[in-house]
């Protein structure tokens, strides 16, 4: 009989029923920037913005403590969002942003999956009318479903052991395979442009306000999702003639689990400065830590690079996992893209009134 139980995915992912686990998240969180935080929404320089990610992680075969080869152990997440900037009206100096995030998730053998879509609303506040200085907030609203495929579950105590050839004893598995939720989050941030080069933004979001319910087992005690809180920040600063340093920073925390990020993009500008195309490249370095249950652990190294070519922007990144799971993933983490496309204004239109876009 061959044994489909998975070492470490597929009985993680069972007991993920009644666990409150983390949400899933992108390496290259700044190209993600409505998941981030829905303050994000509708702050860069043009009309419209489409963004699209890919992460796949851990997606390769292993062997387990049966001696079985398992495959199919992979995490899976595709997102994409749009949002738009909008005067709220004519002679306002604010901006209104508007914006639908949508994301899937699959995990393992076993299916487990979130698909979720979301609209996001932030209004941005000029402080200063002859300075780039601003400060919004945002709120969003969605809904999520996840689902699993019980087909693939296979639990060691269906197992015989003096009869391994045995038919498998059935197990308890909850009557329903898929649930969906209606969650709620908000935000704030501050963006300045402190010198002509020289960027500075901070902000913070809280997920999960309602914290909704989070199990297959309908018929149990709700078990309900942590609030999540987010704290980043970013800035800009000039090295040299044409090269940026752009650091970023982000921590989390959701019930006992936290998670830090902490790197930085080196930009070099390879057309003109004041030349009317834009092409630049950024190389990047991030490191990643967790802490959950009082343990505090380095999780992986993050290596990231970027190319800007007039409105669009490709980003690729691959994670090194350096945490405990390193003699199992052999090193290996998970690989990242992204893409994203702004729609720019004529400085007729009224391009020089829009905000000097943060990169971080």
């Amino acid at each position: 009989m061959k044994i489909k139980l998975l070492f470490v995915l597929s009985l993680m992912s069972f007991f993920a029923l009644e666990l409150k686990a983390q949400d899933p998240h992108f390496t290259q969180f700044s190209d993600a920037p409505m998941l981030v935080n829905p303050a994000n929404t509708g702050f860069y320089r043009g009309m419209y913005r489409i963004t699209g990610n890919f992460r796949n992680q851990w997606d390769y075969r292993f062997i387990n403590n049966n001696n079985i080869q398992a495959g199919n152990t992979g995490y899976t997440t595709f997102a994409g969002g749009f949002d738009i900037s909008l005067k709220p009206s004519k002679n306002s100096t604010d901006m209104l942003g508007i914006g639908i995030q949508l994301l899937t998730d699959r995990a393992g053998e076993v299916a487990l999956s979130s698909t979720f879509g979301q609209i996001n609303l932030a209004y941005w506040k000029k402080l200063d009318p002859n300075k780039n200085r601003w400060l919004s907030a945002g709120f969003t609203i969605g809904f999520e479903q996840r689902k699993i495929d019980y087909t693939n579950i296979e639990l060691p105590d269906q197992y015989n052991p003096s009869n391994p050839q045995a038919v498998l004893a059935p197990t308890s598995l909850p009557v329903n395979n898929s649930y969906i939720y209606t969650d709620i989050g908000m935000g704030a941030k501050y963006f300045a442009t402190l010198t002509k080069k020289r960027m500075i933004n901070v902000g913070f979001a809280i997920a999960h306000i309602n914290q909704p319910k989070n199990s297959f087992f309908f018929g149990l005690p709700s078990d309900q999702l942590y609030r999540k809180y987010t704290f980043h920040a970013g800035m800009r600063l000039p090295l040299a003639y044409k090269i940026d340093l752009a650091p970023t920073f982000l921590v989390m925390r959701q019930g006992t689990w936290m998670e830090f990020d902490e790197g930085t993009y080196v930009r070099f500008l390879l057309t003109e400065v004041k030349s009317k195309e834009l092409m630049a490249y950024n190389i990047g370095f991030w490191l990643r830590q967790a802490n959950g249950s009082g343990n505090f652990v380095f999780d992986a190294i993050n290596l990231a690079n970027k190319l800007e070519f007039n409105q669009y922007t490709i980003g690729i990144s691959y994670d090194l996992n350096i945490s405990k799971l390193t003699e199992t993933t052999k090193l290996k983490g998970g690989v990242e893209l992204s893409i994203s496309y702004q729609n720019a204004l004529d400085a007729s239109l009224g391009n020089k009134k829009k905000p000097v876009c943060p990169v971080f």
